[in-house]
């Protein structure tokens, strides 16, 4: 279950079983994923207020910030592999 989060949960899931001899199972299960969520919602007010700094007001133009972002992504991708295979 663990190797299904992603580096840094897992990383902060580890660091916390030192506190599961404090709880009973059942308690350190809540207290874990109490944690996580907390993190996953720091981690997308982080999202929302970066979207906000550059300027985008709606979801909707965060999602297509978001579909162009990746497009950028895919296309620099995609032109690094074909100088490289030009290179070969």
């Amino acid at each position: 279950e663990d190797l299904l989060l992603p580096p840094d949960e897992r990383d902060l899931v580890n660091r916390m079983r030192l506190f599961a001899r404090f709880h009973s199972p059942e308690e350190h299960e809540k207290f874990i994923k109490d944690l996580l969520k907390a993190k996953r919602l720091r981690k997308e007010i982080a999202k929302l207020q970066q979207y906000r700094r550059m300027g985008i007001q709606t979801l909707s133009e965060a999602e297509k910030y978001e579909l162009d972002r990746d497009r950028r992504e895919h296309h620099k991708v995609a032109l690094r592999q074909k100088e490289a295979d030009d290179a070969k």
